[in-house]
């Protein structure tokens, strides 16, 4: 295999794999948005891998921001600035 045959994705899996800080995982972004690509961000945590534990978690978490005018973005990054950063891109 030369280097024109890899896979970009396979070798981003690869490096994942390799180095467990720098694979994305899902993130809770807790804030409110306020138009415009503005972001009043409350708080930023990791997310439950499991997908049904993760469901559930953000329902609680989506109820307790919506009584504060805010909502729960589920983000995929390497840390939770990473995190709070693309939440902020995808609000423009």
């Amino acid at each position: 295999m030369t280097s024109f045959d890899r896979d970009p994705e396979q070798e981003e899996l690869a490096q994942q794999t390799r180095d467990p800080e720098n694979r994305r995982r899902p993130f809770f972004v807790i804030g409110q948005w306020l138009g415009g690509g503005k972001i009043d961000i409350w708080r930023v945590e990791e997310a439950p891998s499991d997908p049904d534990e993760r469901a559930t978690t953000h329902e609680q978490y989506w109820q307790d921001a919506e009584d504060s005018f805010g909502s729960v973005e589920i983000v995929y990054a390497t840390n939770p600035e990473t995190a709070a950063e693309q939440a902020r891109r995808e609000a423009l």
